[in-house]
This record gives C-alpha cells, structure tokens and sequence, in this order.
C-alpha cells in the first residue's frame, strides 16, 4: 500500500491493540483529540475508545460531570482535549478512583 500510516502499522507487532478512526462531531481536530485515550490507575493502563456523541459530557459544564457514589470527591484524571470521549474516560476512572482505593476483584468492579 502506499498509505504511509499503513507501513507503519505493518511494522508493528503486538498481542492486543486497539485503533478507532475519529469522526469529529465535537472537539477540534487535533494530536489532543486522538483516540484512543490512555491513563493510569491503581498501576494498571486504561484505554479508551469512543464512536458517537456523550451530550452529557459536551459545553463548559463537561469537566465537571460526576459519575457513582462521592466518597472521596477528587478529580485526579482531567481531560488534555476537548472532546466529550476524553471528558466521559476521565469522568469514570474518577468515579473508580473515589470509590476503590486499589483494584476491586473483577466481579465488583463489574458490578459497579
């Protein structure tokens, strides 16, 4: 191919990945905005990857949605862009790190 993101990608070799083309619906088309969107906590790697629009997570309200119980009410995740995508991971892994203090037994967290 003489896609030049397709020889780059030839070259990768890895048990799991994840890509996701973005269709920009809100935020502005830039390195800030790329899915997919990675964080860490409680020592392991997040990643996120998002398709569609999370109106709840749009404006200038959007850093400031809180999702779950408010045990220990502090945003440590903050969103580096500006989409809605990045706004809702941050909002979740918020949600978990107010919750779990360390990484629940997989049922929990499911559950949760």
């Amino acid at each position: 191919s003489s896609s030049p993101v397709a020889k780059s990608i030839s070259k990768l070799r890895s048990q799991n990945m994840i890509s996701h083309i973005r269709y920009a619906t809100v935020g502005s088309v830039c390195v800030d905005n790329v899915h997919p969107f990675t964080r860490q906590l409680w020592g392991l790697d997040f990643v996120f990857a998002h398709n569609g629009d999370v109106p709840m997570f749009q404006g200038e309200h959007k850093a400031k949605v809180w999702l779950g119980v408010r045990s220990r009410e502090k945003r440590v995740f903050q969103p580096v862009g500006d989409t809605d995508s990045e706004a809702l991971f941050c909002a979740i892994l918020n949600s978990l790190n107010a919750r779990f203090c360390s990484m629940p037994p997989l049922p929990i967290l499911h559950d949760y």
